[in-house]
């Protein structure tokens, strides 16, 4: 009997000292949950949960979805999307999020999670904060091509940006000779994606750059492209003329050919 006595006397100390021990559990969502948008980059920071759940060991899930209005759906956003330090297991309240769509509703759930969360069967407790991007400048041309050019001129033409994040307004052309810098080039703008610069000195190598423009602003430059002008007096020699050219004599060459073997048909029989 004496030691079932200390049994239950030392049971009876511990269901004591359980009783007030407050249970753990998931803790509340985090708070206070503030959105800094700037074109396509995004800062969100946040305040703790104002329940722990008991224990010190709270960490934070950041989940990007991308939505659409005129659907009425979010979905996850792809992995483009650059969250960092990272998007799971933060011990910090606060993210850069980079590579965003231009003019683009994004929602955002911050999570609270800490070690018992993972038993639970719910969702965590989150918080929602809902941004659009504004609208970025325009990526970079692809490449400029030179199409033609006489003593003076060169006509030259180039693909729209691959990410035009907007309406293309018109076009910058910039170029200069090639031994001068760029400390004196000259600026021309265009409407189309093709211009024609004029007034170039003869047989002179240029260096050719161009940029689109959006009501966000101009976007990068294409990469430096050289090209020369024709010496004084050589015709320009353009692909659209030569083109007919071309097609004339091989028709031609054709037509002569089919003469001959007609020709040679009938003097057979």
């Amino acid at each position: 009997y004496k030691v079932l006595d200390k049994v239950f006397l030392k049971l009876k100390k511990y269901i004591f000292f359980l009783s007030f021990v407050p249970p753990t559990a998931v803790p509340s969502a985090p708070r206070n949950v503030i959105s800094n948008v700037n074109e396509t980059y995004l800062v969100l920071e946040w305040s703790e949960p104002r329940d722990s759940g008991g224990r010190d060991d709270i960490f934070y899930n950041v989940i990007c979805k991308k939505c659409l209005p005129e659907r009425g759906m979010c979905s996850r956003c792809d992995d483009n999307v650059d969250i960092s330090p990272r998007h799971l297991g933060l011990t910090q309240r606060r993210v850069a999020v980079r590579n965003l769509q231009a003019h683009t509703q994004y929602s955002f759930e911050i999570q609270a999670v800490n070690g018992v969360s993972n038993k639970n069967p719910y969702t965590p407790q989150f918080s929602a904060v809902n941004i659009t991007t504004n609208q970025a400048a325009p990526s970079a041309v692809p490449t400029v091509h030179l199409m033609g050019a006489t003593a003076s001129t060169m006509s030259l033409s180039w693909l729209p940006p691959e990410k035009p994040n907007g309406i293309i307004l018109d076009y910058e052309i910039k170029y200069h000779e090639k031994d001068q810098g760029e400390a004196i080039a000259h600026t021309m703008t265009a409407q189309r994606s093709s211009a024609r610069i004029e007034g170039l000195k003869a047989g002179t190598p240029y260096v050719v750059q161009v940029r689109a423009r959006t009501v966000a602003g101009y976007g990068r430059y294409s990469s430096p492209a050289d090209f020369s002008t024709n010496l004084q007096g050589d015709p320009e020699k353009s692909l659209q003329e030569q083109l007919p050219l071309i097609v004339g004599s091989a028709t031609a060459g054709l037509v002569f050919i089919i003469a001959v073997v007609v020709i040679a048909i009938v003097c057979l029989r």
